[in-house]
């Protein structure tokens, strides 16, 4: 038994443990390269717009949206031919494999994607996925909305027992110039499915396959279908997104195609119109955006419904209204994803204010998406994946930022740097190092604007507090009142944590407590790779064995996809 087969058999039983076997029935490699090679042969089709520049040739396909390239790279540094997608979204993904191998290097031809997407059901696979870097825009694919959504390349296999209206869904609501789909051979008999299809883009097969050999064996006998949207002429593509909301509020006439920009109103956005219900936000904001969309749905149906010949007399356009209803819609899901956000104020408060503005700078693009429980969820465990490598990284560089000459000892082992009196004859900063307890930091405090007095916009006590609570050493931060006065880090066990003064300069003195200053000398000695063992540790900072243990047994503490769970439960 291969290592792939093992490794499906044991993911299996876990989603069965968990009751989450959705049907995993993981696409073959021999399939995943059909379809590979379907999509370099549509990018190289003479149809594309052919280029030649800078020693690489290729071909691009031109649209309103959502590039494939094909390049042929014949530079001396490298000779990959090169496919590259704007984004991929596979419907179904279990564990990702099919984007795998998609995006694998074969045949000297190396695929690149820049939005690699998926949406998934199973907790266990989509939080996975979100961990390898996958970014997951839902999991109840019945419960999430594409229609606003444009993509380059889409693939599904989906759930042989309800194929038809999984299908019929992605026909719907998908825009994307390449649609694959891996249904049972059986799909052909259903008029109405061919019609549908038909109607979508061009239809063709690629060829017919089973699973006897597969990862995990099944009696299906499958056809991989390709539907070209590319082919319709252009005349008769349309977004899906306007096409639902013409059969959902009516076909209005329009003689004026007058452009409409229509701006989120500031006073809507901060409206908190949410009701309080302890332990429930999420069910809360879910229930409130509902019911908030089918008013908004309601109304525009009564507008449907009214002649709108009356209603152009009074200067209002089909573009008019179909951008508004557009606008509308939009602005009520990003209301509530912008409200979702304070859930995460429990993570967020554990970084720096550089990675904290990092973070959310990358989780806007979240409220593109359906806004529904599921969603919600799957941004908090993204913001926990993504923000545990934020507070490593933020440990690393507020020690950074306090590091200079003046500041440091060498190592026990950077014997070059400590004999023969360098510690006072050279600036050199040693190899490995570790903070004094007493620290002066240079533009330790900044504020905004010119004047003295101005908000403070970064301050390294505010950062050393925030890294000493993910050591283990929890406190109540610090404030910033007058120059030149002592004032103390407090931690809520009543120890000191560290001490800073400000002076007009703008350096701020610190002095830390001796416990918390081994912490962090230990732990950044290890996120550098200078501390390998706690035997290290021991010979290093001259503790005792068992001392060693303790401090490299220890570590920054991190969350995981359990924490969001208990989060979204405390909300």
């Amino acid at each position: 038994m291969s290592e792939l087969k093992r490794d499906t058999s044991r993911k299996v039983a876990l989603l069965k443990n968990n009751n989450e076997d959705f049907e995993f029935y993981p696409t073959t490699e021999e399939i995943a390269q059909c379809v590979r090679k379907d999509i370099i042969k549509e990018s190289k089709k003479t149809s594309s717009a052919y280029f030649e520049r800078k020693g690489t040739k290729g071909y691009s396909y031109l649209s309103s949206y959502n590039t494939i390239h094909y390049n042929d790279r014949n530079t001396s540094r490298n000779k990959k031919a090169m496919l590259h997608l704007s984004s991929f979204l596979d419907i179904g993904a279990g564990d990702g494999r099919m984007a795998e191998w998609l995006f694998a290097e074969t045949k000297g031809i190396f695929c690149s994607v820049d939005e690699k997407l998926a949406i998934e059901k199973a907790k266990l696979q989509a939080n996975d996925l979100i961990r390898r870097g996958f970014g997951l825009i839902g999991r109840d694919f019945y419960d999430i909305s594409l229609m606003e959504s444009k993509f380059g390349v889409v693939y599904s296999n989906p759930p042989y027992s309800e194929y038809k209206q999984w299908v019929g869904k992605i026909l719907e609501e998908v825009n994307s110039k390449l649609i694959y789909l891996l249904l049972p051979q059986r799909w052909r008999t259903d008029d109405m499915l061919v019609f549908a299809m038909e109607d979508k883009g061009e239809v063709s097969s690629l060829g017919f396959f089973d699973f006897e050999e597969a990862d995990r064996v099944a009696r299906a006998k499958v056809e991989l279908i390709k539907i070209n949207t590319m082919s319709l002429p252009s005349a008769s593509l349309s977004d899906t997104f306007d096409a639902w909301i013409k059969n959902t509020f009516g076909a209005f006439e329009s003689i004026d195609d007058a452009e409409v920009v229509e701006e989120p109103s500031k006073e809507e956005d901060s409206k908190n119109n949410v009701e309080q219900r302890e332990g429930d936000m999420v069910g809360v904001l879910v229930e409130n955006y509902q019911k908030e969309l089918a008013d908004t749905k309601r109304n525009y149906k009564q507008l449907g419904s009214i002649d709108f010949s009356i209603i152009e007399q009074l200067g209002v356009s089909k573009s008019h209204v179909m951008k508004k209803i557009r606008s509308d819609i939009k602005n009520l899901r990003v209301k509530y994803w912008r409200e979702s956000f304070n859930l995460l104020t429990p993570i967020t408060t554990r970084l720096t204010t550089k990675m904290r503005d990092d973070l959310m700078q990358k989780v806007t693009w979240f409220d593109s998406l359906t806004f529904n429980a599921g969603n919600v969820y799957s941004v908090v465990v993204w913001v926990i994946e993504n923000g545990n490598q934020f507070v490593l990284d933020q440990a690393i560089a507020v020690y950074d930022s306090m590091m200079s000459f003046d500041n440091v000892t060498a190592y026990k082992s950077n014997t070059k740097w400590t004999d023969g009196g360098w510690r006072y004859n050279n600036e050199k900063i040693p190899e490995k190092y570790q903070l004094d307890y007493r620290v002066v930091v240079e533009g330790g405090i900044r504020r905004s604007g010119y004047a003295a007095t101005g908000p403070v916009s970064y301050c390294i006590a505010s950062d050393l507090a925030i890294v000493a609570d993910t050591l283990g050493f929890p406190n109540h931060g610090v404030s910033i009142e007058t120059m030149r006065k002592k004032h103390y880090c407090m931690g809520i066990d009543g120890e000191v944590v560290f001490e800073y003064k400000f002076f007009q300069n703008n350096n701020v003195h610190i002095k830390m407590n001796q416990a918390f200053l081994m912490k962090l000398n230990v732990e950044i000695g290890k996120l550098k790779g200078w501390i390998m063992q706690p035997h290290d540790v021991e010979s290093e900072f001259e503790v005792s064995a068992e001392e060693a243990e303790s401090l490299f047994g220890g570590a920054i503490e991190q969350l995981t996809s359990e924490n969001a769970v208990k989060l979204l439960a405390c909300a």
